[in-house]
């Protein structure tokens, strides 16, 4: 947290801002995930059996089709929120990458700057090499900002699986 902290102090209103939706947008593709990976459940539970569960039976408007519609209403469901869910995560993934460019770029003029509006004697007090590698650093940590991003996400689709795999059924979870 004292990292997010510190790169989120650094960064322009508008990049707070932007920063925020890409959180918003995150939560969304987090709960698409989770309405995608919750209807596998019901259809293995119908591919594996050759009648109606009580899981088709408490769906109030699917006890009005056979088991057949059912099954092909199912996976018609399945494959929209798959669609949806890759479609939010293209945008997220566009966005993500614009967003960490305009970064990486304001971070770069921000520090190009810095060095621009120094008096000579700086210079020849300061280490070349240095001024350089200040410089230089700037796309590794943008790399690093995002790569944490992507661990966030993975571990909170973990989380969501296991979740759902416990909350099914409790001892399959601790097999």
């Amino acid at each position: 947290m004292k990292i997010i902290s510190s790169v989120f102090k650094y960064l322009s209103p508008k990049e707070k801002k932007q920063s925020y939706l890409l959180s918003i947008y995150i939560t969304i593709y987090l709960i698409l995930e989770l309405c995608s990976l919750s209807l596998f459940i019901p259809i293995i539970q119908l591919f594996f059996s050759n009648s109606q569960n009580e899981f088709l039976s408490q769906i109030y408007f699917l006890n009005n089709f056979d088991f057949q519609t059912q099954l092909i209403l199912l996976l018609s469901i399945l494959i929209i929120i798959y669609l949806i869910k890759n479609s939010v995560n293209a945008y997220l993934i566009f966005y993500k990458k614009r967003l960490l460019a305009d970064m990486q770029i304001n971070f770069s003029s921000r520090v190009f700057n810095y060095y621009l509006n120094q008096n000579y004697s700086f210079f020849l007090k300061t280490d070349k090499p240095e001024i350089i590698r200040n410089i230089g650093l700037l796309p590794g940590f943008i790399e690093i900002l995002e790569n944490f991003i992507n661990v966030a996400i993975e571990i909170f689709i973990i989380i969501i699986f296991f979740s759902i795999i416990f909350y099914t059924d409790y001892n399959i979870g601790f097999v």
